[in-house]
């Protein structure tokens, strides 16, 4: 009687996920294992390894096998998609291009992957390192994005976006308002050294026939994602009774205008 032929990969997932479904984690992560030692490219079975895992609580083991899942997913799509994996690997300008590419599409965790190899090389600028934070972030990896946010403020600590992204990001970290809360006073001790002078005086001409003014703080409302909800507030003030400021940590880059915003139809302020 001949032996009968070892089950297909295919067949063997099949179990595993039956093996999980019933509550048996261990054993299908033994199966998964084996799996994965006979077909180390499968994706879907390291993915289902990693469920496994984390059901036996090996917290630290499903985070890694989770992660090489992600990575060994988006490099398979970036490969599809006619990307040279060889050059990201040499080439961090090509690997961003790449990463802005599938970060247009709204795939961030294959972006993630591409920004990441970019933001491995050691003249990585902090703009390159927040577009990584940020695919990270979306993914809701945000001690990794904190990470990243991190690098890129020790890279340009003047940068104020990069400041406005990791305190936004530490809101959702363990313990995260007394972290926003630590950071933001590292930040303010940034501008210690501006002198504070004191306004000879705080009277104001007459109110009758002027505009009432209102000012806006914030690092650049025209570069983030702040103008989809300034844009909005903008647009109900009345400009014959209201004038409008907006008090901005750096001049408008070349080519921009300094107005906060724009009219929804395109057209200019």
């Amino acid at each position: 009687m001949s032996a009968s032929p070892d089950p297909s990969p295919a067949d063997e997932l099949a179990l595993a996920r039956a093996e999980l479904a019933l509550g048996q984690s261990e054993t299908a992560a033994q199966r998964l294992v084996q799996l994965l030692d006979r077909s180390p490219g499968d994706v879907l079975a390291r993915y289902w390894l990693a469920a496994a895992l984390g059901a036996c609580g090996a917290w630290a083991e499903h985070t890694e096998v989770l992660r090489q899942a992600q990575t060994n997913h988006a490099l398979n799509l970036i490969a599809q998609a006619s990307g040279d994996l060889q050059r990201m690997q040499a080439d961090p300008a090509y690997a961003l291009q790449v990463g802005d590419i599938f970060y247009g599409r709204k795939q961030v965790g294959v972006a993630s992957v591409a920004y990441g190899m970019a933001a491995m090389a050691p003249a990585a600028p902090a703009a390159v390192l927040l577009k990584y934070g940020l695919a990270l972030q979306h993914q809701g990896r945000i001690q990794e994005a904190n990470a990243a946010f991190t690098a890129a403020c020790e890279k340009a600590p003047g940068n104020g976006q990069a400041r406005g992204f990791l305190l936004y990001s530490l809101f959702f970290s363990p313990d995260g308002v007394a972290c926003h809360a630590e950071a933001a006073r590292g930040f303010a001790k940034l501008y210690d050294h501006v002198a504070k002078r004191t306004p000879a005086s705080f009277d104001n001409p007459p109110l009758e026939g002027r505009r009432l003014r209102i000012g806006y703080v914030a690092p650049d409302a025209m570069g983030t994602q702040l103008r989809q909800f300034l844009g909005p507030v903008l647009e109900t003030h009345d400009p014959e009774t209201v004038e409008i400021f907006h008090y901005v940590a750096a001049p408008p880059a070349p080519g921009r205008s300094a107005a906060p915003w724009r009219p929804r139809d395109g057209s200019a302020p």
